[in-house]
């Protein structure tokens, strides 16, 4: 990532699955289990593209997963929710 950062480097991007956030994501799921809650039989996890203009708040997710996770994904149990930096798309059947 500070290979991306400088600017004048030959790395201009790379590709991530926001791993702390997909994390954290799964440990609300099994909580609600755990609570007996209906959660989704499937996940998805779609990686991103990680370039200069994004890679900041790709680092603001990883020092704070719940927050890049939010209570918009929480509550989106039956359709895609996007994160900042992470995709998460989750499946009843």
């Amino acid at each position: 990532m500070s290979e991306i950062k400088k600017g004048d480097s030959p790395f201009k991007a790379s590709i991530s699955l926001s791993s702390p956030v997909f994390g954290y994501a799964m440990g609300q799921f099994a909580a609600d289990w755990l609570e007996g809650k209906s959660i989704p039989q499937a996940m998805d996890i779609l990686p991103i593209a990680l370039t200069d203009d994004n890679i900041a708040q790709y680092e603001a997710d990883l020092a704070d997963p719940a927050a890049a996770y939010g209570d918009r994904c929480a509550a989106t149990h039956t359709s895609r929710c996007t994160a900042t930096s992470a995709t998460i798309r989750v499946t009843n059947t």
